[in-house]
């Protein structure tokens, strides 16, 4: 177990270091580095159905609870817009990654097309040996 830790993160610095290319990979991952970044770049042009795949039982569980109308804000279209600024990014990079207790909490930044950036978190929990979002 200790092994697998220091694995990922070792992986997790690497990934840091090299940034997020452009993911050819619309899944989640057995990185969580990876998972994040596939989760943005997904969001900036991949489909409500690639999304999904990210998303663990806790997030479809919460998700499940909200009103219709707060669904339908919160629905992929409305969502990848918004935090693509129409999907318009350019790059991920990875800013910072802990290990809480509820899994990894991967923090990204998302450049775009007009040279803005912003922040983001993705927290994440492990289910089926991979890393898959959780609702926040």
């Amino acid at each position: 177990m200790l092994m697998n830790r220091i694995a990922i993160i070792l992986l997790s610095t690497i990934a840091m270091v090299a940034g997020c290319h452009r993911a050819a990979i619309r899944r989640p991952s057995a990185s969580p580095t990876d998972t994040a970044c596939n989760y943005y770049w997904v969001l900036n042009n991949g489909t409500a159905e690639e999304e999904r795949a990210f998303n663990s039982k806790d997030y479809f569980d919460h998700f499940a609870r909200l009103s219709p109308e707060l669904q339908k804000a919160l629905s992929f279209e409305n969502v990848s817009k918004m935090v693509t600024k129409n999907h318009t990014v350019t790059s991920v990079d990875v800013v910072k990654v802990t290990f809480p207790s509820y899994g990894a909490s991967v923090t990204v930044r998302l450049h775009f097309k007009d040279g803005s950036t912003q922040v983001y978190n993705a927290d994440l929990t492990k289910e089926d040996n991979v890393w898959k979002t959780l609702y926040d």
